[in-house]
């Protein structure tokens, strides 16, 4: 039988408790904690802040690992089709894999900005038009958005 976390069982309380996180709160547990051990896994291995994981999968996706949006992204992480291959994400669908995914293309996009408002503006909009400055008002809602998640997340608890 596997350990659960700390870290595990605090998001899991914090999801259920969350009266503002609608679609999260019909997420079988199976899946939430398969989400926790994706995000503490991708978090380790991409050196990435799991609770900023976190906050892009909740702004993404409300944490439906078969979420699509109009534009074709889908997943947890909302990965667009040209990105899942590029990072060779084989089932989108799949959380382990969207996961590791997703702290891959966000990683690189910190590592290129240096500044992570920046990098979740290019996760959001695409790095080529985060590179001209061109940044909607939605990108900015966006990375706005996640980084609020993220403070609650944060400020809530440790891993």
């Amino acid at each position: 039988m596997k350990k659960i976390s700390k870290f595990s069982i605090y998001f899991l309380l914090l999801i259920a408790l969350n009266p503002r996180t609608s679609f999260a709160e019909r997420v079988s547990a199976e899946d939430l904690t398969e989400i926790i051990r994706g995000v503490n896994q991708a978090s380790k291995q991409h050196k990435i802040n799991p609770y900023l994981l976190l906050a892009v999968i909740r702004a993404e996706s409300n944490f439906n690992r078969y979420a699509q949006s109009h534009a074709g992204a889908r997943g947890l992480m909302q990965l667009m089709p040209m990105t899942q291959n590029e990072l060779g994400v084989i089932d989108v669908f799949d959380i382990n894999q969207n996961i590791s995914g997703g702290a891959s293309y966000l990683i690189q996009q910190i590592r290129k900005y240096n500044n992570v408002r920046k990098a979740l503006w290019a996760y959001n909009t695409g790095p080529g038009n985060v590179s001209k400055g061109v940044i909607p008002r939605e990108t900015r809602l966006y990375a706005n958005q996640v980084i609020q998640f993220y403070n609650h997340y944060k400020n809530r608890g440790q891993p």
